[in-house]
């Protein structure tokens, strides 16, 4: 249900049902080379508007469109986050971190702090991390730093872009500061699709959320 939310919310930039998208390009990642147009234009076909159904009365989801697969991995680390926080809620534990995989929700400080101290990767290898200092509030960073692939002279992330089937080019990373984990899981994958142009808009339109892009040009880097 959140994972639909998301993607009605950011015009499909998520999108879970990626997943024949995200196969096809793991193997041009191994490969090098871009993905056949045939089978691109395949896994395209069953994805998107209409690729998911939700049936509340049963809690069953349907994919209608043989040949389709869910890829929650740009939500699903978040998701995994906030449950492990609600658990240590119910244990009374109010001074918390959980670090799933690089997605980091907090609740209280520790002791004697105003917050939890968190270093935010920088855009490329050997760079200089920035540190907030977050309470009830999670941080997630997307970008190309350890998984990027260069083919035909461009560089690809990992990231695939739903609408083109592509990797997202680089170099570019987006770190989101959210009130949950799986909000700041979710919108920093639809914000590396959408770019530094698009993608504040759909950031605004989330409550207590907040987003730092950095970003390669031909004059530099950018943030």
């Amino acid at each position: 249900v959140r994972a639909e939310e998301f993607r009605r919310r950011t015009d499909g930039a998520f999108d879970i049902s990626v997943g024949p998208l995200t196969s096809l390009w793991r193997q041009s990642r191994r490969s090098g080379h871009l993905p056949r147009p045939d089978k691109l234009a395949a896994a395209r076909a069953v994805v998107g508007p209409g690729a998911l159904e939700l049936h509340a009365d049963s809690q069953a989801v349907r994919l209608p469109r043989a040949g389709s697969r869910l890829d929650p991995g740009g939500i699903g680390m978040g998701y995994a986050a906030d449950c492990a926080l609600d658990v240590l809620e119910t244990h009374g534990i109010e001074a918390a971190l959980i670090d799933a995989s690089g997605d980091v929700v907090v609740s209280g400080p520790p002791p004697g702090a105003r917050g939890w101290r968190i270093a935010v990767a920088p855009l490329e290898l050997g760079g200089e991390a920035e540190t907030l200092v977050l309470a009830h509030a999670a941080v997630t960073t997307s970008g190309d730093a350890y998984q990027a692939i260069e083919i035909d002279g461009t560089r690809y992330s990992h990231i695939v872009d739903p609408r083109t089937g592509l990797g997202v080019p680089g170099p570019a990373a987006v770190t989101v500061i959210a009130a949950d984990a799986t909000t700041a899981d979710a919108l920093a994958t639809a914000a590396s699709v959408l770019g530094p142009e698009a993608a504040p808009a759909v950031i605004a339109a989330y409550p207590d959320t907040s987003a730092r892009f950095v970003w390669r040009t031909a004059d530099g880097v950018r943030t």
